[in-house]
């Protein structure tokens, strides 16, 4: 058994004087070496983390893993996602100036906030740095990052919770309910046991402007002229983020980006990309999931890194995804699907499709207007979540506990005569009016068994005073119906022979998302309550 070589505690000096800590691992061979850069604000040495470094240093490569400011053992305060790009810029440079690194060249990997540091620094097409490989990270912090199309959600609430101190906090009970109810909401990290700089001054910015805008990648791919491999999981909120991040590159990228870059998304979730198992929630996948992403990883990087050309470009696919129901892995030229069909359903009811028990029907045509279904939403008894994708663990779980309440819209079609799949990003189009000038419409896509089991495929969810536009607040006229545009994620399913199509519509999905109290307050101050219709 090889022992990692490594030098601990390395002094990276920034511009501005602070200097960052990095361990920096070796492998068995003489320098110089292919270096591979990841940035964590987490615990550099968990078994996790070190058994990543050794995967890469057993291939050649050396790791050099780095405390990013304000955590771990590297100087300053930690003010995340806007000190990234200079401090990832700067790492870079040093790497590539040392003896052991090989043609002064750098490559990153990582998923989540690792992949965030790649991005920030990938748009400065800085030259040193050959590659990136994000995982599980999406393009824009505002709609699908800290907040969901502008509404906090558990998971970036919970992340700079457990990143309030010098190393993770893990012993924040930040899913405790008693604590995700205190109102208003800019004292919940007081609820926690914390005072979180960071997470104040996010509340400042309830809509989309620059404290969010500069650093939403759609503005920079343009800058990008290096490969990327993108990691996803179906289960994980970043998924349709991830695949907009490719589209971005393959349409404004260099030619290099728009060749080379490479997404496989499977049936993981934000927490499970590298870890080898045939089952997530309530569903076994098969077989067929066992496969691992950082073998496919080092595979490409191997090409277009070190270039060592294992597989001629005409030969591989630039889109590797896991149909879920078929329980397959399959290769695509492209995303979306050269040969997708964009198919229409239509929602109908005799106005009682409350709960799974109503007579909510999804047609594949129009047959007549329906009457119009209503249901009561009080944010002080809102809808539980289950398995969904704003946390860290979503799971496919059996929707029909949350069905069987009054306060969700159950829609299901006809029992399929014939396999049916479907890949793609899936969207809705809600006319509603309610009692309340502001609220939320939260929609779930279900794949129903035969045996009745209702298992989430995706979800999405809408805050009214955005239906203009994330750059704006505009509140309802209570009774007016508006039309409400919906995305609810993405995902590739099999429905089989005998299956139904589900969706769930809602105002709530608690504690995922941040309730809304519908009465229009401002959402960092609010403390009044109203129930809405």
């Amino acid at each position: 058994m090889n022992i990692l070589k490594c030098l601990y505690n390395q002094r990276i000096p920034m511009r501005d004087g602070v200097q960052l800590s990095a361990d920096i691992y070796f492998p068995e061979e003489e320098p110089p070496y292919y270096v591979l850069l990841i940035r964590t604000p987490y615990d550099s040495t968990s078994d996790l983390r070190i058994n990543f470094n050794k995967f890469y240093t057993d291939k050649g490569y050396c790791v050099v893993l780095q405390d990013v400011r304000g955590r771990g053992d590297s100087d300053g305060i930690f003010s995340p996602w806007i000190q990234e790009e200079n401090d990832s810029c700067d790492t870079i440079k040093w790497i590539s100036k040392q003896s052991w690194c090989k043609d002064k060249s750098v490559a990153m990997t990582g998923g989540s906030y690792h992949g965030f540091v790649q991005w920030e620094a990938a748009k400065t097409s800085l030259p040193e740095l050959k590659a990136i490989a994000p995982a599980v990270i999406g393009h824009d912090r505002f709609k699908d990052g800290m907040c969901i199309n502008g509404i906090f959600c558990l998971i970036g609430y919970t992340w700079q919770m457990n990143c309030s101190g010098r190393s993770v906090q893990h012993h924040i009970n930040t899913a405790d309910e008693r604590i995700l109810s205190t109102l208003p909401i800019k004292d919940l990290d007081k609820a926690a046991g914390c005072n979180v700089s960071f997470y104040q001054e996010s509340l400042k910015h309830p809509v989309a402007d620059d404290y969010w805008q500069k650093t939403r990648l759609d503005n920079f791919y343009k800058n990008i002229n290096i490969p990327v491999f993108i990691t996803g999981g179906w289960y994980d909120k970043y998924a349709a983020g991830c695949f907009k991040n490719f589209m971005g590159i393959k349409k404004y990228g260099g030619e290099t980006a728009r060749k080379a870059s490479r997404i496989i998304i499977g049936p993981w979730n934000h927490s499970t990309i590298f870890i080898n198992s045939r089952h997530l929630g309530c569903i076994d996948f098969g077989k067929g999931r066992m496969l691992n992403p950082l073998e496919l990883e080092e595979k490409w990087l191997a090409q277009w890194f070190k270039n060592e050309n294992s597989k001629t470009t005409e030969e591989q696919k630039a889109v590797t995804i896991f149909l879920m129901g078929e329980n397959t892995w399959r290769e695509e030229t492209d995303w979306p699907l050269p040969d997708t069909q964009y198919k229409k359903m239509f929602l109908a009811s005799s106005g009682r499709a409350n709960s799974l028990f109503g007579d909510g029907k999804l047609n594949w045509n129009m047959k007549s207007m329906s009457d119009k279904d209503t249901y009561i939403y009080n944010p002080e008894n809102p809808v539980p979540a289950l398995g969904s994708t704003a946390t860290l663990s979503a799971t496919p779980e059996d929707q029909r506990p949350v069905e069987k309440r009054d306060d969700v819209l159950v829609y299901t079609s006809e029992a399929l005569k014939s396999p049916l799949e479907i890949t793609g990003f899936v969207n809705l189009e809600l006319y509603a009016a309610s009692s309340a000038v502001d609220t939320d419409f939260f929609a779930k896509f279900c794949d129903v068994h035969p045996d009745g089991r209702s298992i989430n495929l995706s979800e999405g969810i809408i805050r009214a005073r955005f239906k203009e536009g994330l750059d704006r607040e505009v509140m309802m006229q209570p009774g007016k119906v508006y039309l409400f545009k919906i995305e609810i994620g993405v995902t590739s399913i099999l429905f089989k022979h005998g299956h139904r199509i589900r969706l769930e519509i809602s105002s709530s999905c608690f504690p995922a998302y941040f309730r809304n109290l519908n009465t229009g307050e401002p959402f960092a101050t609010g403390t009044k309550i109203k129930i809405a219709e």
